[in-house]
C-alpha cells in the first residue's frame, strides 16, 4: 500500500489499519500529549537536575512540538500503527543526528555518550514495533499486533541498546506497560477500566525508579546517581500514558 503525504510517498505493507473513529482518538490522545509534555516540563527538569543537565522536560517539549507539526501538516497517518510508529521513531533518530537503522542509533550513541538515553530507546523502540508490524502478515486482533509490535521494541532496546529493566530508563516504566498490554492481548479491545488501569501500573513503575540507581545515561556519569528520585525519563513514560489513557478511557466508557 502506497499513499502520497505532503508529496512524500508512504508504503506499508501492514496488514494493520485503524478505524477513522480510532484514528481519531490517536489524534485527540497525541494532541493532549503535547499539551501534558509542555505544562510538566518543568517538573522533568528539576527530576533530571539532580544527577544530569536538568533538560528532560525542555527536551520532550521540544519533541511535543515536532509531533504537534505532524500533526497540523498531516505527515501523521493515524490509521496505520507502523507508519505512525516509524514517524515517531524518525523524530527521536532526528535528536540524534539523524540516524536510521538499530545499528546506526547504537553506533551514534556510543560515539556521543551526551546524547540522552531516551533518545536510543524511543529510537530502537519504534523502529522496531514498525517493522514488525510492516512485516506480519498472520491475521491477528489489533491488540495481538500492537503486542507483538512493542514486545518486538523492547526486545530491540535489550539487544542493541544494551539497556536492561532496573538500570533506571524510561524501559522501567516502559516494560510494565508492554506486559499489561500483553496481559490484555486475547480480548477484543480496552475497558474503559484497563485504560485506566494502564496509567496506574505506568505512574507506579515511575515511582519505583526511585529505589533504582542508574545504570545508563548521564546519571550513570554522576556522583549523584543514587539519589532517591524517580528517573525523569520513566515519568516522561507516565505522563505521555496517561494522557493517552485518558482519552481512550472517556472514549471506551460511553
Amino acid at each position: 500500500m502506497i499513499r502520497k503525504v505532503d508529496n512524500h510517498f508512504v508504503c506499508s505493507e501492514s496488514h494493520l489499519l485503524l478505524e477513522p473513529a480510532i484514528a481519531e482518538l490517536i489524534n485527540q490522545a497525541l494532541q493532549t500529549v503535547v499539551k501534558k509534555l509542555h505544562s510538566e516540563a518543568d517538573k522533568l527538569n528539576r527530576l533530571d537536575a539532580v544527577s544530569g543537565d536538568g533538560d528532560t522536560g525542555t527536551v520532550f517539549s521540544r519533541a511535543a512540538d515536532t509531533i504537534a507539526l505532524d500533526l497540523a501538516n498531516g505527515k501523521l497517518i493515524l490509521d496505520c500503527p507502523s507508519s505512525l510508529f516509524r514517524r515517531l521513531g524518525l523524530i527521536a533518530e532526528s535528536r540524534m543526528g539523524g540516524t536510521c537503522g538499530a545499528s546506526k542509533i547504537l553506533k551514534f550513541y556510543k560515539q556521543n555518550h551526551s546524547i540522552e538515553i531516551y533518545f536510543l530507546v524511543c529510537g530502537l523502540f519504534f523502529a522496531a514495533a514498525s517493522k514488525n508490524l510492516s512485516l506480519s502478515t498472520k491475521p491477528s486482533t489489533t491488540i495481538e499486533s500492537l503486542s507483538d509490535a512493542i514486545e518486538a521494541g523492547i526486545q530491540s532496546v535489550e539487544s542493541y541498546g544494551r539497556v536492561q529493566p532496573g538500570d533506571k530508563s524510561l524501559l522501567d516504566a516502559l516494560i510494565p506497560a508492554v506486559d499489561f498490554v500483553k496481559s490484555k492481548r486475547e480480548q477484543q479491545g480496552f475497558t474503559s477500566h484497563d485504560w485506566k488501569e494502564l496509567a496506574i501500573v505506568v505512574e507506579r513503575a515511575a515511582q519505583e525508579t526511585k529505589s533504582l540507581i542508574a545504570k545508563v545515561g548521564r546519571a550513570s556519569y554522576t556522583k549523584s546517581n543514587d539519589t532517591h528520585v524517580a528517573d525523569p525519563g520513566a515519568c516522561a513514560v507516565s505522563i505521555i500514558l496517561h494522557a493517552i489513557s485518558d482519552v481512550f478511557a472517556k472514549a471506551a466508557a460511553h
